[in-house]
């Protein structure tokens, strides 16, 4: 009976401390939103770059994840394409290379993320200070580097900035 009793207390104590630490803030941050449902942004074959400014209080970090919600795709040659991310000080080219996004299947959208890493490095690499605002470049580009891009739409209906 002595041992059950010491087991709930430890389990008991086990628990309180779980939701302590939940309510007293170690909760992983909000998610920010750079583009909202209400403001889809398009990619075309004609337009096919696009750049979104992150909030100055946001600066990335290893394990953070780039969310991205694909809404209505027009491809009629259903050509293999690819929404590829870099970060970039708004007034710059000198881009670091997050990422890029298989949209598959080629005609229809859905939820996709990309995790970043080795993003630190690359920005001390890069010089770009912490107090210059970074954009993140959204570029389409065909899957076979060697083809252009066919006459394509992708609509971007929502995108988030989420810490791990």
């Amino acid at each position: 009976m002595r041992y059950r009793h010491l087991t709930m207390s430890l389990l008991g104590a086990l628990l309180c401390q779980a939701s302590d630490s939940v309510a007293g803030g170690d909760s992983p941050p909000a998610p920010s939103e750079l583009l909202s449902a209400n403001s889809p942004l398009v990619l075309t074959d004609r337009a096919p770059t696009a750049r979104v400014p992150l909030p100055a209080r946001l600066l990335p970090s290893e394990g953070d994840t780039i969310q991205m919600a694909l809404g209505k795709i027009d491809n009629p040659q259903r050509q293999g394409v690819m929404v590829c991310t870099s970060l970039l000080p708004e007034s710059s080219s000198a881009a670091i290379a997050l990422g890029c996004i298989g949209i598959f299947p080629a005609t229809a959208g859905g939820q996709y993320s990309l995790t970043l890493r080795n993003v630190q490095d690359q920005l001390k690499s890069k010089s770009m200070a912490s107090s210059q605002p970074l954009a993140l470049s959204l570029q389409l580009k065909p899957v076979d580097e060697h083809a252009a891009l066919a006459p394509l739409r992708v609509q971007i209906d929502s995108l988030l900035w989420k810490r791990d």
